[in-house]
């Protein structure tokens, strides 16, 4: 071939490509989405990292709380700004203008897919709750992080749950103490819950009792656990159907597990928040295990919540870490069953195949296998 026409056929290609590359750019303002970062809410924007629904502190003149404008270049905005505003001011309207009414001021709520926060704390000793605004979006990131874990845990989607919950933190005593009996239909001045099928609880940021901040973010998953358990599939609570094992069981899993020991446990007719003795369980079941003290599997499975010592809820914590952590994960397949009030023996034999006998045995193996006498340094 003739060199011009080798040199015709390269600028051809050359400008070919430079038109496919000028039509796949993309506008490093909006990433090509239409949409920009509100200029003028810069420094009061929400600092979600999770997906976020709705925020009442974003209420920018400019934006109206969408916390977008229309990028200024030729790309049609990919998210109806219009529609958002409008639904942001709808939702203003109903649950946080009660909050309002109710409480006789305006109290921070936000929403997320899986939670309704509603937030009173100036601040949290956390890098990122200086402000009210912030511990507002940090908490509600660490309670839908936590429902993620938790769904995965027992098996559930999100189709599964009737409805979000909702979680109330208050910095003074006098606001839960009115805010308890009207939302959790239970009058405390330190936590409450309402459990089924729109769950809710509430929780005073006692200080004098909870030392660290971690200390709240324990509290929040321990009632989250009852709630998200009550909720998920038929919107009944078992701890007061004979399953308070699976109920308080997983409460204080997931305190262990997340927090490395016990702070909390639930006496719902007589509202208790206290520390006890038995903070790290590991050893003393261990112990119990050698010394031939393990009580039957059947002397703590068909109690209600409030009818179990610490000790049971300690042995329940145990057989819930068997079901999740041991060989054949089912702690799902057992919840189930006592939210349909199944009895434990019947549950065994459908689930593992085996008695409930055969179970214990395989519960006991476990626990000498994996669990240590000695208590693990803190």
């Amino acid at each position: 071939m003739p060199l011009f026409r080798w040199f015709v056929l390269a600028c051809t290609v050359c400008v070919l490509s430079a038109g496919f590359a000028l039509a796949q750019q993309v506008c490093k303002a909006c990433d090509d989405t239409g949409l920009v970062a509100c200029p003028v809410c810069a420094k009061q924007r929400c600092t979600n990292q999770r997906e976020l629904t709705f925020c009442s502190l974003a209420r920018c003149k400019s934006c109206g709380g969408t916390q977008r404008s229309e990028c200024k270049c030729s790309v049609a905005p990919k998210e109806d700004l219009a529609a958002k505003l409008a639904a942001l001011d709808a939702w203003r309207t109903k649950f946080p203008a009660e909050v309002a009414e109710f409480m006789g001021r305006e109290v921070a709520v936000a929403e997320a897919p899986h939670f309704v926060l509603v937030w009173d704390v100036p601040k949290v000793d956390h890098k990122r709750g200086a402000t009210l605004h912030a511990a507002l979006h940090l908490y509600l990131d660490r309670l839908e992080e936590f429902h993620a874990r938790f769904a995965a845990d027992v098996g559930a989607n999100d189709k599964d749950f009737s409805a979000k919950t909702v979680a109330m933190v208050w910095a003074r005593e006098a606001d839960q103490e009115k805010a308890s009996p009207k939302w959790t239909l239970q009058p405390s001045n330190t936590e409450s819950k309402l459990m089924g099928r729109a769950p809710v609880f509430s929780v005073f940021y006692d200080k004098g009792h909870m030392h660290e901040e971690y200390e709240l973010h324990q509290a929040l998953v321990h009632q989250a656990t009852h709630c998200l358990l009550s909720n998920v599939w038929n919107g009944v609570w078992s701890g007061n159907i004979k399953g308070g094992w699976v109920d308080e069981g997983l409460a204080h899993w997931y305190e262990n597990a997340l927090f490395d020991g016990v702070r909390h446990y639930c006496y719902v007719e007589a509202d208790t928040l206290v520390d006890f003795k038995f903070g790290k369980w590991e050893a003393t079941v261990r112990r119990a295990l050698d010394a031939g003290k393990l009580p039957s599997i059947f002397a703590f499975t068909s109690l209600n919540t409030t009818e179990m010592t610490p000790e049971q809820r300690m042995f329940a914590w145990a057989l819930v870490d068997f079901c999740l952590r041991g060989p054949t994960p089912r702690y799902g397949a057992f919840a189930k069953a006592a939210k349909e009030k199944r009895p434990f023996g019947e549950a065994v034999q459908a689930i593992s195949g085996s008695s409930a006998l055969e179970f214990e045995r395989a519960w006991h193996e476990w626990l000498a296998a994996n669990y240590s006498s000695e208590p693990k340094a803190r």
